[in-house]
């Protein structure tokens, strides 16, 4: 399966809680990939990763 960041801005909308970005991931699988899942509400969160 192949694996993909994904980058989630935790704080728009109305709100991302750990539910659904278990339900994001489950999503991806069923499309046949493995999502590597970053949260962030600023920005300095992701900064420094090393993603791809």
């Amino acid at each position: 399966m192949n694996t993909i960041p994904v980058i989630v801005n935790t704080a728009s909308g109305v709100g991302f809680d750990d539910e659904k970005t278990a339900d994001l991931a489950r999503h991806f699988r069923e499309a046949g990939l493995e999502a590597r899942i970053f949260t962030a509400r600023a920005g300095e969160e992701i900064a420094g990763l090393d993603i791809m």
